[in-house]
This record gives C-alpha cells, sequence and structure tokens, in this order.
C-alpha cells in the first residue's frame, strides 16, 4: 500500500519516469524478496524430532509409503517400508513443519530390540 502510494506521489510530481526497464527491475526486485521471506519464514519453521518408541502401524497411499509413529504420518522410502514391521520399537528421527505437520519425512530409523 505505501510502494503504491509513494509511486503515485512521484509519478504526480514528476520525479520518475515511466519505462519499461524500471518497472520490470522494481518488480523483479519486489518479486525475490518475497520470495526469500517466504523461504526463510518456511524454513524456520522446520524441526526435526528424535524419540523412541513402538510403531503404531504402517500404509501405502498412491504409491507413497507412511508409517504412523507417536500419533505423527510419517513419509518414508519403499526400502525403510519394506524393512520395518509394525508393533516393534524402534528410535526414529524425522523431520516436519510447524505449519504442515502431514509433511514429516523420516531420516533414520533404528530398531531398539
Amino acid at each position: 500500500m505505501y510502494v503504491y502510494l509513494l509511486v503515485k506521489y512521484l509519478l504526480k510530481r514528476k520525479k520518475i519516469e515511466f519505462s519499461f526497464k524500471k518497472i520490470f527491475s522494481s518488480s523483479a526486485i519486489i518479486a525475490s524478496l518475497i520470495i526469500i521471506f517466504s523461504l526463510t519464514f518456511y524454513q524456520l519453521n522446520e524441526v526435526s524430532t528424535s524419540t523412541a518408541g513402538t510403531l503404531e502401524s504402517k500404509f501405502e497411499e498412491d504409491g507413497k509409503y507412511y508409517i504412523i509413529f507417536d500419533k505423527q504420518q510419517i513419509r518414508t522410502s519403499e526400502n525403510e517400508f519394506l524393512l520395518i514391521d509394525a508393533n516393534q520399537a524402534y528410535f526414529i528421527t524425522y523431520s516436519w513443519n510447524r505449519k504442515i505437520k502431514e509433511k514429516a519425512k523420516i531420516q533414520t530409523i533404528e530398531s531398539i530390540n
């Protein structure tokens, strides 16, 4: 809003010239800043969790493999999915985002037994 009013004021006072090159470069800078702030915000909410417990269940959905561990749905690779068993004790490390909790990804998994 403030940027719009500033540009409007400067155009009225003839302080800036209206050219395609300036508009394009200004738009590119503003778009870059928005992207940088969005990615920074996303990364600041990235969390890594390590816990030990019993694997509740595992399932496949649309060619993607998931496990349920401590009421958290965690995506795994096909190889990990085939090697682990439900109702077994594991030590697991996974990363997830506070804003998008259903997008957790497994980092490491080790059998406790």
